[in-house]
């Protein structure tokens, strides 16, 4: 059950408080910092506190920096605890050279809260695997053409 106690003493105002076991508060999520980014994967992180009642968290994240259509991680379970535990989720199958915006969200039976929206910007896929001949001519001091065949080899 929930009560509310309200106490009224005269020249001191009004003071309110919770009473019973039943009083109840939406989690607090901070969205942190991704790590480990590469052309096709990285690490979200952040920070939930279930405030005390048993919460889930979830990831949105998408190439829209209102998260329009974004896709979301699987429901995690963060616990009931009263303080802020570190929480991550690995992306895969992204696409290289492009920003990547993201949201930890939480949820409880007393509500939901969401951290910022941050964003990260996956790395080129560099140069592919293979063999590479380049030729360099040029002409040294003394006037004589001179030829140099260079070969690279990326795996």
């Amino acid at each position: 059950s929930f009560s509310v106690v309200v106490l009224t003493i005269v020249g001191l105002g009004v003071l309110y408080g919770c009473g019973g076991s039943s009083h109840k508060q939406a989690p607090t999520v901070t969205t942190g910092a991704a790590s480990s980014v590469s052309p096709t994967a990285a690490t979200i992180a952040g920070t939930v506190n279930p405030n005390g009642t048993d919460t889930t968290y979830t990831f949105s994240y998408g190439t829209s920096s209102t998260l329009s259509g974004a896709s979301t991680t699987a429901s995690q379970d963060a616990g009931s605890g009263k303080t802020a535990a570190s929480v991550s989720a690995n992306l895969s199958s992204l696409t290289s050279n492009t920003t990547y915006f993201y949201q930890l969200n939480g949820t409880n039976s007393a509500g939901n809260a969401s951290g910022s929206i941050l964003s990260f910007k996956t790395g080129d896929t560099g140069t592919p695997a293979g063999t590479y001949t380049f030729t360099v001519t040029g002409t040294d001091a003394a006037g004589v053409k001179q030829t140099t065949t260079l070969t690279v080899t990326v795996s």
